[in-house]
């Protein structure tokens, strides 16, 4: 996985990706679903395929990871 600026934009949504916290919830993100690979023993798409809502509810601090 990978986390930061990684994005492909034109150079005028560029500096929108510079100025906002995109980068840094991309980094959450990827934390998060890093921890969830190790938790439930699976692969990226496994987080993807069947862990999906657990990973937006860590990202969006919604329920008992918030």
């Amino acid at each position: 996985m990978m986390a930061g600026r990684n994005i492909s934009a034109t150079h005028v949504a560029l500096m929108g990706v510079k100025c906002m916290g995109i980068t840094g919830s991309m980094g959450v993100a990827t934390g998060a679903a890093s921890a969830l690979c190790i938790q439930h023993r699976t692969t990226p798409r496994g987080v993807y395929e069947k862990h999906v809502w657990e990973l937006q509810q860590i990202v969006f601090g919604i329920g008992e990871h918030g």
